[in-house]
C-alpha cells in the first residue's frame, strides 16, 4: 500500500515536472516568435532605406 502511495506520489511529481517542462517549451517558442516579429517588423520598418545604404557602403569600398 505504501509503495502505491509513494508511486504516485513520484509520478504526480514526474507529470508536474513533465507539463512544467512542456509550458517552457511552448513559453521559449514563443519568446521566439515574438522576437522573430519584432525583428521582422524593425528590418521592414527599414527596409525601404536599408538597400541605399548597403549601395552607398559598397560605393565607399
Amino acid at each position: 500500500m505504501l509503495a502505491v502511495i509513494t508511486l504516485k506520489a513520484k509520478n504526480t511529481y514526474a507529470s508536474i515536472f513533465y507539463r512544467l517542462l512542456q509550458i517552457e517549451i511552448v513559453g521559449h517558442f514563443l519568446k521566439s516568435i515574438l522576437r522573430m516579429q519584432f525583428f521582422s517588423h524593425l528590418f521592414l520598418q527599414y527596409s525601404e532605406k536599408a538597400p541605399l545604404k548597403i549601395f552607398e557602403a559598397l560605393e565607399k569600398i
